[in-house]
């Protein structure tokens, strides 16, 4: 008896471990990476002065986001401003 209550419980034990390294490796895999642009970066991105991207930001243009003076803009908030801002050719 005691032989087939230490089997089932090694048996439950494989079967947790392997279920749980296969929560972490599916939920590993979905992290998605997000590139950050400094204020420079992003200036250097759109081809535009920091004074200019100061200005697309109190206009409520672009997002971004703010740690204390720092700003930072993700490559999604920059491509959304140029796809709000891209003249539609006739």
């Amino acid at each position: 008896m005691k032989d087939i209550g230490q089997s089932i419980q090694e048996n439950i034990k494989t079967l947790i471990k392997e279920e749980f390294k296969s929560i972490h490796e599916s939920s590993t895999s979905q992290k998605e990476i997000i590139k950050t642009y400094s204020e420079d970066e992003a200036a250097a991105y759109l081809k535009r002065s920091k004074t200019t991207m100061w200005r697309i930001r109190k206009r409520g243009l672009i997002s971004f986001n703010q740690y204390g003076r720092k700003i930072i803009y993700t490559q999604d908030d920059l491509d959304q401003f140029i796809e709000a801002n891209k003249v539609k050719r006739i």
